[in-house]
């Protein structure tokens, strides 16, 4: 099984990635043309998609995490609360705008803990926490309504690491509305696969438009669509640096050309993580579990994650990683900062599993994966 194996580039995007080649117009604004450009459309395509007045479009999600902390007002000695299962570039964005993170413990469901977050922010003095970083880390929603409510009542901004959530949903409604600023990520093995790339969308006016003047709009932000009134800018403009994160017309291009197949891409992968887990229950009975879905949420998967009592040798089988490996391999690499929560999670990670999906996998493929799963722990 080749782990690898991402959904096909839709038919004719070579078509429009040669006329945006042959125009020569890559860079992120194009001066003497009245043309819209393709990272102002996409931002547009997201904003209508999210029901959000604004997008602003960055060359990586982790600059989008960056970009929404910043434009929140997060700065040197401020805390922000960051979920304890999640990836380098969540805290890394956070040491990036020059805070410090507070890890919020994790369930063996691998969603947040919701009393802890109560504890941290119930035993806390007022305004101790800027925002609450909250990853969706391999597509695990929580409960978003109580830690929405949290966040409000502690006047908290929630931004929503959406990198592994793009087409998920709760109770109906797409993920990427919940939060002040929702964040997402169109790097490989993503439902949306642009190489790398990143969006962040949001109601706020003062928000949006600090955000696209830190993306590197210089005097260009006219030529943004989904965008705040220009007066808005002129408030923002002399305090905002220019820290070049904008995404280029021809990423944005590919972005835009896989949009309107996302939901398909949902499905399919979908059942393939479904697949995945039926062949690996038959393989170990009840020697395995997996994390419990939230009722009313709709992941987006592109991987399996499960539990098992003994550990199996991953290097024998493409695109498993063991969570408790002390040492980062691939993706898998995390921030070693101690902290409380991340000791807690450490105890569900001992056990913990993650098997990439390919987005094709069949009934009959799956089998022989988990069979060479089951083997690596009996060898």
């Amino acid at each position: 099984m080749d782990a690898l194996r991402v959904p096909p580039m839709p038919p004719g995007i070579e078509k429009v990635t040669s006329a945006l080649l042959a125009t020569r117009r890559l860079c992120r604004y194009v001066e003497g043309t009245s043309k819209e450009d393709e990272a102002a459309l996409l931002e547009a395509d997201l904003a209508r998609m999210h029901g959000r007045r604004f997008a602003v479009a960055c060359h990586s999600g982790g600059a989008a995490l960056f970009l929404a902390l910043k434009s929140l007002g997060v700065g040197a000695g401020d805390r922000v609360l960051v979920s304890s299962y999640t990836l380098s570039p969540v805290p890394g964005a956070v040491v990036h705008a020059g805070a410090s993170c507070v890890f919020v413990d994790t369930t063996r469901d691998l969603i947040v803990d919701t009393d802890h977050l109560r504890a941290l922010l119930s035993n806390a003095p007022p305004r101790t926490y800027k925002a609450f970083l909250l990853s969706y880390m391999r597509g695990h929603l929580p409960d978003l309504e109580t830690v929405g409510t949290l966040c409000d009542e502690h006047g908290v901004a929630l931004v929503e690491d959406a990198a592994h959530a793009l087409g998920a949903r709760v109770h109906g409604r797409r993920i990427g509305t919940e939060g002040t600023v929702s964040c997402f990520s169109f790097q490989a093995y993503k439902h949306v696969n642009a190489g790398e790339g990143g969006a962040l969308v949001t109601d706020e006016e003062d928000v949006a438009a600090r955000a696209i003047l830190l993306s590197g709009s210089y005097g260009f932000y006219a030529k943004h669509l989904a965008r705040p009134s220009d007066a808005t800018f002129r408030k923002w403009i002399p305090w905002t640096p220019n820290c070049s994160m904008r995404m280029s017309c021809l990423t944005a291009a590919l972005v835009r050309a896989q949009l309107p197949l996302l939901e398909g891409r949902v499905v399919r992968w979908r059942d393939a993580c479904r697949d995945m887990q039926a062949a690996l229950c038959a393989s170990f009975g009840d020697k395995v579990s997996f994390p419990t879905p939230l009722e009313g949420t709709v992941p987006a998967p592109s991987s399996v994650q499960f539990y098992l009592a003994e550990p199996p040798c991953c290097d024998l089988v493409p695109g498993l990683k063991w969570v408790g490996d002390p040492e980062p391999k691939g993706f898998s690499a995390c921030m070693e900062l101690s902290d409380d929560a991340v000791r807690r999670f450490d105890e569900h990670a001992a056990t913990l599993f993650d098997l990439r999906v390919p987005y094709d996998l069949t009934p009959e493929e799956a089998e022989v994966v988990a069979e060479r799963v089951y083997s690596a722990c009996h060898k």
